[in-house]
C-alpha cells in the first residue's frame, strides 16, 4: 500500500505528462489524509463537470487517514530541514504514523519529495 497526495491524484484526474506512467504503476491499494478530500475538490471547483466527477470517483478509490492528535503534534514540530508547507506536513506526518504499514508515498511535489527522503520515507513518482 502506498500512500498518495494531491499532486499525484490529480495526475489521475486531469491528463498530465506522468499520468500514463502513473496509471501503468498505481498500486492497488492507496491510502491518503482526509485533507485531500479539500485539496483537491479546491482544486477542480469551477472546472468542468466531468472532471469535478472524475476528481469524486477518484476520491472513493482511496482509503483515508483521519487527521488525529498524533498526526498534528509531529507535523507541527518538523525541524527547519523539512521545508513542506503545512498541508504537505500533514501528509508527510500521516505517511510517518503509517510507518511500516505503507511502502512509501506517491508524490509529485519537489519539496515534499525532498523531505520525504530526508524523513526516510520512499517515494514513488513515475515518470
Amino acid at each position: 500500500m502506498y500512500y498518495i497526495d494531491a499532486s499525484a491524484i490529480l495526475k489521475l484526474i486531469k491528463r498530465e505528462k506522468e499520468s500514463d506512467a502513473l496509471y501503468k504503476s498505481l498500486p492497488d491499494a492507496i491510502i491518503s489524509s482526509q485533507i485531500i478530500r479539500v485539496e483537491v475538490m479546491r482544486t477542480v471547483v469551477g472546472s468542468s463537470d466531468d472532471l469535478i466527477l472524475e476528481a469524486q470517483k477518484r476520491l472513493r478509490q482511496i482509503s483515508y487517514l483521519e487527521v488525529n492528535e498524533e498526526v498534528i503534534r509531529n507535523a507541527s514540530i518538523f525541524g527547519t530541514n523539512i521545508s513542506s508547507r503545512t498541508l504537505d506536513s500533514i501528509h508527510l506526518a500521516s505517511a510517518l504514523f503509517l510507518g511500516r504499514a505503507i511502502d512509501g508515498i506517491i508524490t509529485y511535489d519537489k519539496t515534499m519529495i525532498a523531505d520525504a527522503k530526508l524523513l526516510g520515507i520512499p517515494v514513488l513518482s513515475p515518470a
